[in-house]
């Protein structure tokens, strides 16, 4: 059965989201990249997964479509999700005492409507600007 199977049972969005989180997980890990955490909560905020990879800590916002009539799974992540996403990574940086870390926000896209996914990664997906974040140095590593 494949996600976009018609005659299959219908899954559900948070189902697909869980799908999705751990093909990237698991597309990630076989990049060498190593968990931190994963759906990290600030408020109503949410960060899909905190990867460390060479040095570097990584959000990652997980998008994923089964089909793309509406768009490209990388196209929702619109001004306001990265306003979001770099409020929440804030929240993180601070209750865990890592402002002065080297960070950046990446994003996994996937389209699941085949039985082969493809899985497409943006590393430093956006760049946080001085008038996003208080303390921005630190963002945008590469």
């Amino acid at each position: 059965m494949t996600i976009s199977d018609p005659t299959s049972t219908p899954i559900s969005t948070r189902e697909i989201g869980n799908r999705a989180e751990k093909m990237a997980l698991d597309y990630l890990a076989g990049k060498g990249f190593r968990l931190i955490r994963r759906n990290y909560r600030a408020g109503r905020d949410e960060i899909d997964l905190i990867m460390g990879h060479r040095g570097v800590l990584v959000f990652v916002e997980v998008k994923a479509r089964s089909t793309t009539r509406f768009g490209l799974p990388q196209d929702a992540v619109d001004s306001k999700k990265k306003s979001r996403l770099i409020r929440c990574a804030y929240r993180y940086l601070i209750e865990h005492d890592r402002l002065d870390c080297d960070c950046r926000f990446d994003v996994i896209a996937i389209q699941l409507n085949s039985r082969n996914p493809l899985i497409e990664h943006f590393q430093a997906a956006f760049i946080v600007e001085s008038h996003d974040i208080p303390d921005f140095d630190h963002f945008n590593q590469r």
